[in-house]
């Protein structure tokens, strides 16, 4: 025997097992039952040519295909014959039972589930399809019953005449095209020879109605998907897996570190006191507590003077007849101030006896943790241009601790979205006296205030990922104050931009105006896929908000004709165009090509399997990407059911490269400290959907075509940061990601090699995910 491997196809199922058995008569052995459902989940998924299942696919099967001559039949292998063809190489042969349209109809509109034309229409794809995937290969056209001899001579690799069948039967609805496909795979019955490219006739059917027929089939293909994350989970269970980066994101998700009390408590007990620098040891922290009237200040004396630090000096600030000099009395870095009529009052004044270089606020009903100023005094010193510093805190009640707020280093877009940089806030003492203290006028939120002034004059803002300070329970500051600074914010920094509420309680939004309009790219590479494409295609109009975008098609060697019945209509609109890219899939090439035949300022990346959700949401991108300072902007991706696909990504995640942030988070859920709902910065947005401006894109050269399917939407981020971009993502553009679950960024080792070698300063320690959560997780849990 000559053939490794020989698969049988055809329309009719009954027909293709019928010559599938009477091959393995011949000697060959069955594929398996693992092959046979995973053929059957192939069969009408979107991800059969390119990407991460695919490559997992093709290393289960190498190992699990059998060492002799095997047969497998099915009539769904016309879709599925280009996979097939790299797992068994050229050493394979194809037989193609023919079945005669009356017999095809027969089959395929049984029971109604198809109309006759609608039958004949996939019994023309199908063939035409398997037409296209077996040139160059040994094909043999028979009937539902070859002779045994005409099998044994084709598989031995002899030559046998032509066996040409008689006319067509009637069959009122076959169209020209169909009969000439017909005609021509008749004349092929009983011939040995590869098929060459055919000049077939065009499709029947190119018009919406194909391309509406998909409905009746996107239930099934759900379906499909299921039962091919099964089929894999079955394959990688009977052979060995290929070495991959550790992996424990399938635990589930949650709780997150602010939900998880007893492990928090754990955690506590695990911790020690950071070891001080002595360089520490000269930089002199001034702090000021306000005590109200009514409230008392000795407990403030306690967490004080139990700090290993012995650089400080306490101001306390009293509001009315609030009692303070008997606490002064206790150490002599303690001093009282003469009291105030309010809070900001009593603080300005405390800070202006401060003779420290650097000044911090605490709550009278906080404390700081132990070792907190050793810490701060030791990261300063390390850090002389940080002009503002914060830490991570915690809250304690009667001695216990809980809810950690373990927050990401420095990150713009999430102050103005919450107040997040909260407590221990240490600020230069030069720039306070600069800023003119706390203001009045932010009364509520004078500390949030302070921050966002802070920010916008300091050479560097620090964040000391240690939990230094511990916060009494209490309610926590009026969101109309926090809104009211915001809006002074925006005035304060020339930006038009109305304040409103957040996703979660206690966030904003900070919803600028559009400066213009600019021209908006949209690039969608594709190859076929006409459902997903057309849902695509189909909610720009319905959900995007945004009206000056052209569509930028990228046809990847596209085949099938739903595709181009597709593109007909698609194409009817003067903002759409269709440029074809007839050479091997790589997602860098294939959008720095998009790129080149755009007209717009700003490139909106875009995949094919990507549907808009929330209205607006490409008006909500488009208002951070006119921003000069930001490079990339991500949206947040759902899966069908709801689920977090994409909320940012961390470096370094799970083990990997890269991952995504709050992956699998249900979505009733908000994500730890909201921020799967909120906007902030990342390190990197994934490209599924991310729109960067044009002379951004071009200022860092593209995409590295280098990297050909994974990593290279992350590697265009890191290049974007490194060059003093920022990378923004919001949840106000949300869309659903129909990416199979079972994907990952996993890679093959020169990927992996490659941006290890490049970024692994990042990889080792993303700024926007905080050491002391686990990065093996993406639900932002504590270390297990």
């Amino acid at each position: 025997m000559t053939h490794g491997a020989v698969f049988v196809v055809g329309p009719v199922a009954a027909d293709v097992a019928a010559v599938t058995a009477a091959v393995a008569g011949l000697g060959y052995a069955d594929a398996g039952p693992e092959v046979r459902a995973l053929d059957a989940a192939l069969a009408g998924t979107v991800d059969v040519q390119e990407g991460q299942p695919r490559r997992r696919l093709l290393a289960r099967l190498r190992a699990a295909r059998p060492d002799r001559p095997w047969v497998h039949g099915s009539a769904g292998l016309a879709d599925t014959l280009p996979l097939w063809r790299d797992v068994a190489g050229d050493d394979i042969a194809v037989v193609l039972v023919h079945s005669r349209p009356p017999r095809a109809v027969a089959e395929l509109a049984r029971g109604g589930r198809r109309t006759e034309a609608l039958a004949l229409a996939c019994w023309e794809r199908s063939l035409r399809s398997l037409v296209e995937a077996a040139a160059g290969l040994p094909v043999l056209v028979t009937g539902a019953e070859p002779a045994p001899d005409e099998l044994r001579a084709f598989l031995g690799g002899g030559s046998g005449a032509p066996n040409r069948a008689g006319s067509l039967r009637p069959c009122p609805v076959v169209t020209p095209a169909q009969a000439r496909l017909d005609a021509l795979l008749i004349s092929r019955r009983g011939v040995h020879r590869p098929f060459r490219a055919q000049a077939l006739p065009a499709e029947s059917l190119t018009t919406d109605a194909l391309v509406d027929a998909e409905r009746c089939f996107e239930r099934e293909r759900a379906a499909l998907e299921g039962a091919l994350a099964r089929s894999v989970a079955a394959l990688e269970a009977a052979t060995p897996a290929p070495p991959r980066a550790p992996w424990s994101f399938d635990q589930g998700y949650g709780p997150d570190a602010s939900e998880d009390e007893d492990g928090y408590a754990l955690w506590v007990e695990r911790q020690r006191p950071p070891v001080p620098s002595a360089a520490g040891d000269a930089v002199a922290i001034g702090l000021v507590v306000v005590v109200p009237a009514g409230a008392s200040a000795d407990a403030c004396a306690a967490w004080a003077v139990e700090q290993d630090h012995r650089a400080w000096e306490l101001c306390l600030a009293p509001v009315g007849e609030a009692p303070v000099e008997h606490v002064a009395a206790t150490d002599g870095r303690i001093r009282a101030c003469p009291p105030a009529s309010t809070s900001v009052a009593a603080a300005n004044a405390a800070a202006a006896t401060v003779q420290a270089p650097y000044l911090a606020f605490v709550d009278h009903r906080d404390r700081l943790a132990d070792g907190a100023l050793a810490a701060v005094a030791a990261a300063l010193a390390a850090d002389p241009e940080a002009d503002l510093l914060y830490t991570d805190e915690d809250e304690i009640e009667d001695g216990r601790r809980s809810r950690p707020v373990f927050k990401p280093d420095w990150s713009p877009d999430l102050l103005l979205a919450a107040d997040y940089v909260g407590r221990l806030l240490v600020v230069r003492r030069s720039l306070f006296e600069e800023l003119g203290g706390l203001h009045e006028a932010a009364a509520g939120a004078e500390h949030y205030d302070l921050a966002l002034r802070a920010s916008e004059r300091a050479r560097r803002v620090a964040h000391l990922p240690v939990v230094a300070y511990h916060r009494a329970p209490r309610p926590r500051a009026e969101e109309p104050a926090e809104r009211a600074v915001l809006r002074a914010a925006m005035a304060r920094r020339g930006e038009q931009a109305v304040v409103e509420p957040g996703l979660v309680p206690g966030t904003h939004r900070v919803r600028r105006a559009l400066r213009a309009e600019p021209l908006v790219s949209i690039i969608v590479p594709f190859r076929d896929g006409a459902g997903l494409l057309r849902r695509c295609v189909d909610s720009l109009d319905a959900t995007a908000g945004y009206a000056n975008w052209e569509l930028v098609l990228i046809d990847n060697q596209s085949w099938e004709p739903e595709t181009r019945a597709l593109l007909d209509r698609v194409l009817r609109d003067p903002r759409c165009r269709l440029v074809s890219y007839d050479h091997p899939y790589n997602w860098s090439k294939l959008n720095n090509f998009g790129a080149r035949h755009s007209r717009g300022d700003m490139l909106l990346f875009l995949n094919s399997d990507v549907e808009g959700r929330a209205d607006g949401w490409l008006a909500a991108m488009v208002e951070h990407a006119q921003r000069p300072e930001v490079g990339a902007v991500g949206a947040r991706l759902l899966y069908g059911d709801g689920s977090i696909q994409h909320g940012g990504v961390v470096m370094g995640l799970g083990g990997n490269v890269a991952w995504h942030a709050f992956w699998k988070c249900p979505e009733e859920r908000s994500g730890y400290l909201g921020h799967a709902r909120t906007i902030r910065n990342y390190s990197v947005v994934t490209g599924a959907c991310m729109l960067v401006r044009r002379d951004a894109f071009d200022a860092v050269g593209g995409l590295d075509e280098d990297l050909a399917i994974l990593f290279n939407d992350v590697e265009l981020c890191l290049r974007m940061r490194d060059a003093g971009y920022v990378v923004v993502y919001t949840p106000f553009a949300e869309l659903f990601h129909y990416e199979s679950k079972t994907r990952g960024f996993t890679a093959e080792a020169p990927e992996v090699d490659l941006m290890r070698r490049r970024w692994s300063r990042l990889i080792d320690r993303d700024p926007y995910f905080n050491p002391n959560l686990d990065a093996r997780r993406a639900d932002f849990a504590l270390p297990r």
